[in-house]
Order: structure tokens, then sequence, then C-alpha cells
């Protein structure tokens, strides 16, 4: 299941704002797109588009956090500001061109009141290439990202870094159909020892048959391979149908439902059935409201517990008001953290499940060039552990 409410975080706040399953689904955010045929959908970034070849910029904010390490019985306060350089390239920003390539970097220096010796400096850049034909679209990416923060599911300050790197190919048989393939690979490390990263390979296959204009559905076929030192070596197969609905801009709506089958080692417990699906969606109630929702669900090999995959289950709703210079928006987030068993221990792990509700505020000045934005999150978490976290964040992104 995929979805993502794309409301804009800071990448210095990505760790406070996602766990680390949120963050290697998202990594490979691309390939989430390869449900839709020659036009993309469910853009949620209201325009903002490179309007020149070379772009840079300066972020800074500040993160107010009154339970930094995420602890039951004694929450420490930390304030932490974050300065970020940033500069984007794309070869056409008009966007006519056959080839195209975009890249971004992103280093963020980040740095705390009250914990100065876990002060950082993360980074996070991509390159995308974007090939059309006539009849023919293939996008090739390549990214790399470091992040820190204390992890809701791991539970303790973290050092991650996830690379990323894929293609995607889509190929318009006739005007009522389009297939689409595409193979992908992310990789976690963490600086911790004790903490344990994971490799997933994906092989995707699927196509669609637009029924009417605005209703397309079509099979997919989902390999992955997903390796770890804690979980060994696990192979998962999805059959599904999928299908999307467009109704001009007004609703825009992807989704899938089918069987996946689980293959696990010989010695580390049988294989399973089990319902594998994703859906996302936008609604625009009018010019200046709009509802996003979204369901995403992914399997991951836990970190810090041997022989246990983590199926992660985040839904998310939100409504975004936007007014002349400015955006609004307020919603809620549901994350469930579930354990499962895939080899031969003994212990039984209870799920996490972290609940949390937000507020955001953007406005443009000085010709879209400053941007400020905010927000306001509380989260409460039950399960393993049991704390609650209120985040407050401002700051500006400067365009020169």
């Amino acid at each position: 299941m995929v979805v993502v409410i794309n409301t804009y975080f800071y990448v210095s706040c990505s760790a406070y704002a996602q766990s680390f399953a949120a963050r290697f689904a998202n990594a490979n955010s691309l390939d989430l797109d390869t449900v839709s045929p020659i036009n993309y959908l469910l853009d949620n970034n209201f325009g903002e588009v490179i309007k020149a070849g070379l772009i840079y910029g300066l972020e800074i904010n500040s993160v107010y956090n009154t339970n930094f390490f995420l602890s039951a019985d004694h929450p420490e306060r930390e304030l932490s500001t974050n300065f970020s350089p940033w500069i984007s390239y794309v070869t056409d920003p008009e966007g006519e061109a056959n080839i195209s390539v975009t890249a971004n970097y992103h280093p963020v220096i980040q740095t705390y009141l009250e914990n100065s010796g876990l002060d950082s400096i993360d980074q996070s850049g991509d390159i995308t290439m974007h090939i059309e034909g006539s009849r023919t679209i293939i996008l090739s990416y390549l990214s790399y990202g470091e992040s820190s923060g204390t992890d809701p599911i791991i539970g303790e300050f973290v050092n991650e870094s996830l690379f990323t790197a894929g293609i995607q190919g889509i190929y318009q048989i006739g005007s009522r159909t389009a297939i689409s393939t595409s193979l992908s690979i992310v990789k976690s490390n963490y600086s911790n020892n004790s903490i344990v990263g994971s490799n997933v390979y994906t092989t995707y296959v699927g196509g669609y048959w637009s029924v009417t204009e605005q209703l397309s559905i079509g099979p997919a076929i989902n390999y992955i391979l997903t390796e770890s030192n804690n979980t060994g070596e696990h192979e998962t197969c999805d059959l599904s149908v999928q299908t999307q609905y467009m109704l001009g801009e007004r609703i825009q709506m992807v989704g899938s439902i089918g069987i996946q089958y689980k293959k696990n080692p010989s010695d580390t417990g049988a294989n399973a059935l089990g319902i594998t699906g994703h859906f996302k969606a936008n609604y625009l109630i009018n010019e200046m409201l709009k509802w996003v929702s979204s369901v995403q669900y992914i399997t991951v090999p836990s970190p810090t517990e041997l022989d246990y995959n983590i199926n992660n289950l985040m839904i998310s709703t939100a409504l975004d008001y936007i007014f002349y210079r400015a955006r609004f928006g307020l919603g809620i987030d549901l994350n469930i953290a579930s354990y499962e068993k895939v080899g031969v221990t003994n212990i039984n792990l209870s799920d996490k499940n972290n609940f949390g509700t937000f507020i955001y505020y953007k406005r443009n000045f000085f010709v879209e060039r400053v941007n400020f934005e905010s927000k306001l999150r509380y989260s409460v978490n039950d399960g393993q552990s049991n704390w609650s976290q209120l985040l407050i964040s401002a700051g500006f992104k400067v365009q020169f």
C-alpha cells in the first residue's frame, strides 16, 4: 500500500516526522507511481516547479520538542536550530525537451541546545533522468540521504543513511492501453552497530486498459527480495488488480487490491498468503480547499529485533486550504507497527501504535522567493512504550 500526504517537511525534520519504515518507503517514491500509465497522478506540491535551469537558496528553521528521546518516564525538552543551503538544477525548465535531467543537493547543519554532542551535518542528494518518446517514457533515478533523530519505532536516536536507485519504463501500446515495468533497490545503514540495515530489491510489471476517459484498470505483478542480517533473506510476490480514476482536476484516485505470497526460508517459518493493496486520493472540494487522503503499508526487517519483520501501516488524512499566497492545513495520522515472527525466536513483541494530529501554515513573500513555514504536531504512542510528544517548528526558505 502506498500513499503520502505531501505537506512539505524540511529534510532536517524528517527523522522527527517519520519512522524509519516511512522513510524507507518514501525513498522509493518514484517507483510508487508505476501504477499510472503515461500521465502521472496526484501531484500534491501545488505547482512548486523549477522555473529556471539553476536555483539555489537557504532554509533556516527551529524545532521545539517536548520529548526529544521519546521517553515514557523522563521526557527531555530540546530546541534545535537547523541551517540548510540547497541547490536544484534541471536541464529543461520549460518542460518541452524529450530528454531532461534534474539534480538536487541539500545539506543540513543541525544544532541542539541541550544535547550539543549530537550536532551533525546531514545531507541528501538525487538525480533523475526523464526520456520521453511518442509512445514511451523512461525514468531513471539515483538518490542518497543521511538523517539523524529519534526514531518512533526504533525508540532511540539514530544516524541513518539511505541509498535508492531504479529505472522505470512505460509504453503506450494503443490509445487505451499502456504497460509499465520497473526495477529498484533501497539500502539502509546505521552508524550504531547494534542497529542493522537492510536491502530491498523490487521488480514490477503492470498494465492498464482505459475503460472510459476517467477510469482505467489492469493487472500488476510485484516481486520483492529482502535481505537483512536480523531476518535473513525473504521473498514476496504480489498479484493484484490496479485501478485509477480521474475526474479532471477535481477527483484523482489510484488504488489496487490483490493477494500476497510470502516465501520464508525453510528454517525460519512457513510460507504465508495475505492481502496487499494501495490507495491514494485527492479531492478538490473547491478552488481553495483540497482533501488529501493516504494509506501506506510496508514490510521491512526490524533493525533492532532478531527474527522479526515489521508490518507498518500508516493512514493519514488532511484538509489543505489555499488562499492568496498562503496555505493552511490540518489533519490526523495513524501509524501501527506490527511485529511478525520470521525465525525461531520465542520472544513475543507487542505492536507500537502512534496517533498524531497536526496543523501547518505556509506563506510566500517577495514574489514567492521567501517562504515561511510552520507546523504543530501532537502525537501519542502506546504498545511496547507509552509516550507523548509535542513538536513545534517554524522557519524560512529563501530562493536567491
